[in-house]
């Protein structure tokens, strides 16, 4: 088991905020976590509306000196397609958030300057992390551990896709960048949506008393949600838990490979694929605790 990285490794976050990525960001910030830098992708909404979703969170928290990198605008080689319908026009439920006072860097800026032991964590579609290690040839060495969110390998009876039966939205949005990290050589954790989808994290109503500005804001995204789905599930939230927590997860290895045909997007389980760490929940209840002491929930 992975030793929790909270005071020895720089942390990357590389995101597509959306709303359950913004409760990520918030979550890491609170937790105590070394964040080197924010680096944004399209996804569930363009580029410019996650850069400047990643600014306003970080202007929010009172930590716009995280520098933020903005990133790929499209898939490798696919047309982009975003769900503003889950997350709203703007990727944060309209929730009003004042435009972000500070600038934006190029997102290969930030990922060169990645000191060796860094580990990233990609809650958005891989095409950063993808281009990013082909553009930086020691990349691969340095970078300690890629936690990523994306995929569904069938592993639990409510494993499913979410864009297509066999597929998760950020592996079908770009699988070319999943198949380059998948190969890439850095170790690669892979929370798919046979964690995040487990019943125990499924929300269906408020997450408590919020006592903090960040637990005000992470209830009123989850309000937005529930009102157009009924319910929600924090993916990426689920991701960054178990960085901070990995005790609460069973971790099996699986070898994978990346579907780019007509399944476009399914995660193969095969002998002759790359072996990837994958954790599987094992305390549900410990971790909703997690992110609600985190957050500032009572």
């Amino acid at each position: 088991m992975r030793a929790n990285p909270t005071a020895t490794s720089e942390i990357l976050l590389d995101m597509d905020p959306g709303i359950d990525d913004a409760v990520a960001l918030m979550m890491a910030l609170k937790s105590g976590v070394r964040v080197f830098g924010v680096t944004t992708v399209a996804g569930n909404v363009e580029v410019e509306k996650t850069s400047s979703n990643a600014r306003r969170i970080l202007q929010f928290m009172g930590r716009g000196e995280i520098p933020v990198g903005r990133g790929m605008d499209r898939p490798l080689v696919r047309q982009l397609r975003t769900c503003p319908e889950i997350h709203g026009e703007d990727g944060l439920g309209n929730c009003g958030l004042p435009e972000p006072s500070t600038g934006v860097n190029h997102f290969l800026e930030i990922w060169r300057q990645l000191p060796t032991g860094s580990i990233a964590v990609c809650t958005g579609p891989l095409t950063n992390a993808a281009v990013a290690l082909l553009s930086i040839p020691d990349l691969h060495l340095r970078l300690k551990e890629l936690i990523v969110m994306g995929g569904v390998l069938g592993l639990t009876e409510w494993a499913k896709g979410n864009v297509t039966p066999d597929a998760e939205f950020n592996f079908y949005t770009d699988p070319e960048a999943a198949h380059i990290v998948l190969h890439s050589g850095v170790p690669l954790t892979l929370v798919p949506l046979d964690t995040t989808l487990h019943p125990s994290l499924k929300i269906t109503k408020s997450l408590g008393n919020p006592l903090s500005p960040a637990a005000e804001l992470t209830e009123r995204l989850v309000k937005y949600q529930l009102k157009k789905l009924g319910e929600t599930h924090l993916h990426d939230v689920t991701a960054l838990s178990y960085l901070l927590a990995p005790q609460l997860f069973e971790v099996r290895t699986y070898s994978i490979s990346i579907d780019l045909g007509e399944r476009r997007g399914k995660v193969l389980v095969h002998p002759g694929g790359v072996r990837v760490q994958v954790p599987l929940l094992v305390n549900g209840q410990a971790l909703m605790d997690l992110v609600k002491s985190t957050l500032g929930f009572v």
